[in-house]
This record gives C-alpha cells, structure tokens and sequence, in this order.
C-alpha cells in the first residue's frame, strides 16, 4: 500500500486482489453478473421469517439451504486463492465482508 499526505491528512491507496460473492442470484461473481444484466429484481418476498416489523417484506435472499459459516469460509478461501495469497500473506490480508441478517 502506497501512502501518502492529502489536504485531511495521510491517505492510503488499497487494491482489490480478490473478490467472491453470494447473492440472492446465486454464488460467484459471474452469477452476480448474469443477474444484473438481465434486468431481472433479485429482491423477492421474505419467507424466512415474519417480516412484520420490518419497514419492508422483500430481500435479496440466498438458497433456503445455505449453511453461512460454510458459505463464508468458501468465499473466503476463493477470494484469497483468487487474491494469490499464501496462508501466511492472509494472516496480515484485509478481509471485507458484507451482509446481514435480521437481529
């Protein structure tokens, strides 16, 4: 990472070396693709749980099978292989997820 000194201080560059992603379009980035260029909503009604006290009752939502602690550990393990890191270079590797359920 490259640092340097803005008008708000010491700013640092970060590049992106790997991605993977689960969507209510499925698993992988190219189905995250092929679901946004085909102009088809991935948000559906929720039937997971009572949405009732919600503001809304529609989500991106993923397979009704999804285990998520295998489904974070896979993304993951792709996003570092894809990134080229070894399982030393991921001790000190950011990791970025994003997501959430219902609390």
């Amino acid at each position: 990472m490259n640092s340097t000194t803005g008008a708000g201080g010491p700013t640092r560059s970060v590049v992106l070396t790997g991605m993977a992603v689960t969507t209510g379009y499925g698993h992988g980035v190219d189905a995250l693709r092929e679901g946004i260029y085909s102009g088809v909503p991935a948000f559906k009604p929720v039937t997971r749980f009572d949405t009732d006290r919600y503001r809304v009752g529609v989500a991106a939502q993923g397979p009704a099978d999804l285990d998520l602690d295998t489904e974070l550990k896979t993304l993951t393990e792709e996003a570092c292989k894809q990134a080229g890191l070894s399982p030393d270079d991921r001790a000190g590797a950011l990791l970025v997820a994003g997501g959430g359920a219902p609390r």
